[in-house]
């Protein structure tokens, strides 16, 4: 979904009277908020949908939509020491213009990503970057059933291909799942007709090695729908949101997140028995089961989706909170069916991106407008959570190197693999370290012995024989 969308409510926001507050740090429930740098044009300007993408280096890295050199887009990193962005590519049109999906960390060590337009048909690029800003287009889209106006960034996937999505958001033009090789070579697995789904704005990969693409139109009654495929793209099953808003979720637009009880979890920007959007549980079989409405107290257009923390509680940020007031940082307990509101941002910010948890424990976010400059802005949310280990990809052969990412990695001395003991592992960095997956190993937590103690990994690492 672009700007302009005619889902989308970001219109609202962008027609309101900016607050130009810079937000102070507030400490509410046990949580601190922490504005931590402004976007002004030049640094980039108006991150969208993507959540930032920790680095082997411990920095963030992401896309903003407009600002740069030649004002259509930045790639840019995060410095979490000094809090400084660094724009390591300014798009020109020729390369892309207006990113509006973050980027992906592959185990090449590369940065992929997708930009809405530019490139040689002006229909959007499919890009590579590393940490140093050299930058290549790796495909231009060509429209029709090649795909256009991508979203999103690919995956990394468990065949060890990269796999995307374009929105078909066009009239006549469908949505496409397409598959990007080691080998580089370019192809589309599956293209969508209208009953599937179109806007096609994000895709994830379940445990189950099913993918699970994101539709903000589209489906049987054109209000977006949750569609299951096979990495060769053959569809399984779609679920099509209702229409008729009694209840239940519309226009979904950020992608799901399966949660460690197996069940997938999403948000609608509308819907819902005030029309303001749901939280939404979609277990194996695509059957939506709504959690929580909101706007119940005013928070208003969850659009940005979730994440799952290490103490199990699901997080989230609405648009705004009624009468054009900033966004509600609100959290989900799966299991006991908790919703707390914890955070509410001042001015008119537009939450459109899902938070993501670093290593450190902390989360970190951007918002599309408001700051200093209105230009959006990045910021914090500490719950207090310890560090932890993640991983570049969750899955990996007997025998395969696993990539670790963390913190206080240097002079780790083991590494299990859900009780095993690795028998060759490399600390490559404070923040980045590989291990070879040990004969015996099981599906499971990855733990690593620093001098500062055990961190464990936050999802399981699928170990296939």
């Amino acid at each position: 979904m672009r700007p302009g969308s005619s889902s989308s409510r970001l219109g609202v926001s962008l027609t309101a009277v900016f607050a130009l507050a810079l937000l102070l740090p507030t400490s509410a429930l046990g949580q601190t908020v922490t504005t931590l740098q402004n976007f002004n044009g030049s640094n980039g300007a108006n991150p969208y949908l993507g959540a930032l993408t920790q680095g082997r280096d411990g920095n963030l890295y992401g896309t903003t939509y407009s600002g740069g050199a030649s004002g259509i887009g930045t790639v840019f990193r995060f410095n979490r020491a000094d809090n400084h962005i660094a724009v390591i590519h300014s798009f020109a049109g020729s390369d892309g213009s207006s990113p509006a999906g973050g980027v992906t960390l592959d185990t090449d060590g590369y940065y992929y990503g997708t930009t809405n337009y530019g490139g040689s048909a002006g229909l959007g690029v499919l890009f590579r970057i590393n940490s140093s800003g050299v930058y290549t287009v790796l495909h231009s889209f060509l429209g029709g059933r090649d795909g256009e106006n991508p979203d999103s960034a690919p995956i990394d996937a468990s065949d060890g291909n990269l796999y995307g999505a374009t929105t078909g958001g066009s009239p006549g033009v469908p949505a496409t799942i397409y598959k990007y090789t080691r080998a580089g070579v370019y192809s589309v697995v599956s293209t969508f007709d209208s009953t599937t789904g179109t806007g096609v704005t994000g895709l994830v990969q379940g445990s189950d090695s099913m993918l699970y693409a994101t539709a903000d139109s589209g489906g049987a009654g054109n209000c977006g729908s949750i569609v299951e495929l096979t990495l060769t793209g053959v569809v399984k099953q779609v679920h099509s949101f209702n229409c008729e808003r009694d209840g239940g979720g519309v226009n979904p637009v950020a992608p799901l997140v399966e949660a460690a009880d197996g069940n997938y979890y999403g948000t609608t920007p509308v819907g819902g028995t005030n029309d303001f959007g749901v939280l939404f549980r979609m277990r194996p079989g695509l059957g939506e089961l709504v959690m929580h409405t909101f706007a119940s107290s005013g928070v208003r257009f969850p659009q940005g989706g979730l994440v799952q923390g290490t103490d199990g509680n699901l997080y989230g940020v609405s648009e705004n909170a009624g009468n054009l007031e900033g966004g509600i940082l609100y959290s989900f307990n799966p299991s006991t069916l908790a919703y707390a509101e914890l955070y509410q941002f001042t001015g008119v910010q537009a939450f459109t991106a899902p938070l993501m948890q670093h290593t450190s424990g902390v989360f970190y976010g951007p918002s599309w407008v408001d700051g200093f400059h209105n230009e959006g802005f990045i910021y914090s949310v500490n719950m207090g959570l310890g560090p932890f280990v993640a991983f570049v990809r969750a899955v990996g052969l007997v025998g395969g190197t696993a990539e670790i990412l963390g913190q206080g990695l240097t002079g780790a001395t083991g590494v299990s693999f859900n009780g095993v003991a690795a028998t060759s592992f490399t600390v490559v960095s404070d923040t980045y370290m590989t291990a070879v997956v040990p004969s015996g190993a099981t599906s499971g937590a990855v733990a690593v012995t620093t001098p500062g103690g055990t961190l464990t990994s936050n999802v399981s690492f699928k170990v296939f024989p």
